[in-house]
């Protein structure tokens, strides 16, 4: 008749090597464990819905997020996909936050007779000691025709940085399907902080994801939008590199934190302004209004390799 037995074991960070002498009895299992296996990035994107605050058709009147600030500093950047061509020469705009003349603003175009994508950035300013809003900086870059095998369809990160201190603006671009980037020579316009002066309701709105006339979507996929009043040198390879891989996204943390070390005013993981997870209070849900949504499935970005 046979007897049950006796197990031991010993789960330790520093197991004895095989066959060494312990005080342990021979059937004694020893189990040493290590760094847990890290887990695959699962990225996030948006379906293609819009979310726009305004002060022009009517409801909600919010409090404008960036209203009378000044910023020696700034950063935006944003990965995502055109799903469709835009329409024409109008504004597909990825995110624009504006007051009258003064804009922040990343869009998507198409030339209206050969077809060409291409995309741009605004950073503009009101100063006090100007009458109008001018422009800081602000370019295009001729995506189809500078490069022949980039289309819509493809994931890709764009990101400008700003110094009015130091003088400096750069403009990169990463077309995450194919794994290249082209980074455009950009110049300032006018060397001011990027101010914003009082935001009266009526003459002032954000919108997240596209545009507000039905001619004027962005028809496509937004991930990890970050807006944040940081200057990074987007010359320098590794800070390129905090923000995505060559060929795909990165866990640029939960808020955001990992490209800066610190927490951005503007954290979209989605693309959706109701899911900021940054530090700026941009809108309770009540604030935003969906003129448009754009009935897709999840499409998500690659991951980097």
């Amino acid at each position: 008749m046979s007897r049950a037995g006796l197990f031991s074991g010993t789960v330790t960070e520093s197991a004895p090597a095989d066959n060494a002498p312990t005080t342990k009895h021979k059937g004694h299992h020893w189990m040493q464990w290590g760094e847990a296996i890290p887990v695959p990035y699962q990225p996030l994107s948006g379906e293609g819905h819009t979310f726009t605050q305004d002060g022009y058709v009517g409801p909600p009147n919010f409090p404008h997020p960036f209203a009378n600030q000044s910023y020696n500093e700034w950063t935006q950047s944003v990965v995502f996909t055109p799903q469709d061509l835009p329409i024409q020469t109008e504004n597909a705009e990825l995110f624009n936050i504006m007051y009258l003349g003064d804009k922040l603003n990343f869009y998507v175009r198409r030339r209206p007779t050969s077809g060409q994508l291409y995309f741009g950035f605004n950073l503009s300013t009101k100063h006090p000691s100007l009458t109008d809003a001018i422009s800081v900086s602000s370019s295009v870059h001729e995506i189809t025709l500078d490069h022949p095998g980039w289309t819509y369809q493809h994931w890709y990160w764009i990101a400008a940085s700003y110094d009015n201190v130091g003088g400096s603006v750069h403009w990169v671009i990463r077309n995450l399907t194919l794994g290249q980037e082209a980074i455009k020579a950009v110049s300032i316009t006018n060397q001011l902080p990027i101010t914003w002066t009082s935001m009266p309701t009526g003459q002032s709105f954000c919108i997240w994801g596209t545009g507000i006339a039905l001619d004027n979507l962005f028809l496509g996929v937004i991930s990890q939008l970050v807006l944040h009043n940081k200057y990074i040198d987007l010359s320098v390879e590794a800070n390129r590199d905090k923000f995505c891989g060559i060929d795909g996204v990165i866990d640029i943390g939960d808020n955001g934190e990992n490209i800066f070390g610190e927490i951005p005013l503007v954290h979209l993981p989605r693309g959706f302004p109701q899911e900021n997870t940054g530090t700026l209070f941009i809108g309770d849900p009540s604030d935003f209004h969906s003129p448009v949504e754009i009935s897709r499935d999840l499409i998500l970005p690659p991951v980097a390799s």
